[in-house]
């Protein structure tokens, strides 16, 4: 028998949901939702242009892996806000950074560059509201989503298992270079807040680009942060923007991180 096409295959795990899940979900979608809670500091507000911030690059990790990047990786920043999910609990928060944390801080560069940090478990139906919020007070020239998936959730799996893009039509536009990223195979879906995103953007005519790495353990590896740093400083470059990732203190910044793994309930992974 010839194999079947992946359309025609039984959906990956990620798509299929128990009966308490099912009623999870919709006793979620029914209660009504507080707003999500946007918070400037001053100095933010005083940049303000009709009542927004307009940077040239706006990324937005989504992933631990990416949310590790920004925070780990980029010195050269400062906090100028937050988004608030009302029903997520902040009881465990440490008062550093750490990806422990459930939260979502945005920081601005020395460079015209934003960048939102994304620690928390969005739920589907919230995924909207954190959007709407966000770009309430965001009016970027170009976005950069950061994503991970696990190669379980994938009906096929692209030749080189690294890292796949999805990209809005004003952003092909407005490359400089060619990407030699492959883009997201035919048949897999992107969902959650990463969808939310790109549909907004896709929508309103924003130039927008989501990096999916796939990952093949429940922690990043150093090889696989190394690899999403690399690519995503080039992407952001491509169009002619700056991160100021700083991959030579990549090595520290990525063992601090496994110590910190090491101690948790993956530990096993680190042994």
């Amino acid at each position: 028998m010839s194999d079947l096409d992946c359309v025609t295959l039984p959906p990956p795990p990620s798509r299929i949901h128990s009966d308490d899940e099912e009623r999870d979900m919709e006793l979620f979608a029914m209660a009504p939702q507080a707003p999500v809670i946007v918070n400037l500091t001053s100095e933010a507000k005083s940049k303000l242009k009709d009542g927004k911030l307009c940077p040239s690059s706006l990324v937005i990790a989504t992933s631990p892996a990416g949310c590790m990047i920004l925070c780990h990786l980029i010195s050269s920043k400062t906090v100028i806000g937050s988004l608030t999910l009302p029903e997520c609990s902040m009881a465990n928060n440490t008062l550093s950074s750490s990806h422990t944390n459930k939260d979502c801080f945005i920081y601005q560069t020395s460079f015209d560059t934003i960048l939102v940090a994304c620690q928390y478990d969005v739920q589907p139906g919230r995924c909207g509201a954190l959007v709407k919020a966000l770009f309430s007070v965001m009016d970027p020239t170009s976005v950069t989503i950061v994503n991970s998936v696990s190669s379980c959730d994938l009906c096929t799996l692209p030749p080189d298992e690294g890292i796949v893009a999805l990209e809005t039509d004003l952003y092909k536009e407005r490359r400089r270079v060619p990407s030699d990223i492959m883009y997201l195979p035919s048949g897999n879906m992107v969902d959650g807040l990463p969808a939310a995103l790109m549909s907004h953007c896709q929508t309103r005519g924003v130039a927008a680009q989501l990096l999916v790495s796939i990952e093949h353990a429940p922690v990043p590896d150093e090889t696989t942060l190394l690899q999403l740093a690399q690519v995503l400083d080039h992407e952001v470059s491509a169009i002619g923007d700056t991160l100021g990732l700083e991959l030579d203190n990549f090595g520290c910044a990525t063992g601090d991180v496994q110590h910190s793994y090491s101690h948790s309930s993956h530990s096993t992974l680190f042994t």
